[in-house]
């Protein structure tokens, strides 16, 4: 089953992905407009920031400290939610815009929790319906060459999910 908001979304990113800066903020403004949206009373009159102010994601307690302080939040259990954290540590709390798949393996071997093929893991990520994680870039022709992936909107959401339901079960 699936969710129709999810596959807005999904849409949107991708169709947004496409236009530049400018262009995102007109096309934003325009749905908001055209679907009589109540906008935040925060929006500047000049919105330069307009995506992050629409935000789903956006929480105040996404800054964390360390590595193990997001891991520690979320609780993964399987070694394609490993990526994922990993993944939204290095994209959303370090501000990459795609990360190396060895960079989320290197910071789960500093906790302990490395994962033995984290091609496997990412390739999981991708395979699921919305996709949770993208690759952007390959360098090299083989099979083993450096890949390099993106969290989706979904895959953002996923892992606030993990963290919401992990704070009201501690």
């Amino acid at each position: 089953m699936t969710d129709p908001e999810l596959d807005a979304m999904n849409k949107i990113l991708e169709a947004l992905g496409k236009l530049d800066e400018n262009q995102r903020i007109r096309v934003l403004l325009w749905a908001i407009n055209r679907y009589d949206v109540s906008t935040p009373s925060s929006l500047p009159e000049k919105p330069t920031n307009l995506p992050a102010l629409l935000d789903v994601n956006s929480r105040e307690d996404k800054d964390y400290e360390t590595f193990a302080d997001l891991f520690n939040a979320a609780l993964p259990n399987t070694n394609s939610e490993k990526a994922l954290i990993a993944g939204y540590w290095l994209q959303e709390c370090q501000g990459l815009e795609a990360f190396p798949s060895n960079s989320t393996n290197k910071e789960l071997q500093n906790l302990g929790h490395s994962v033995a093929n984290i091609t496997d893991a990412f390739t999981q990520l991708k395979d699921k319906k919305p996709a949770l994680a993208i690759q952007v870039r390959k360098s090299g022709k083989s099979k083993q060459a450096r890949k390099q992936y993106k969290l989706t909107h979904a895959g953002i959401t996923a892992v606030n999910e993990m963290i919401e339901k992990n704070r009201f079960n501690q």
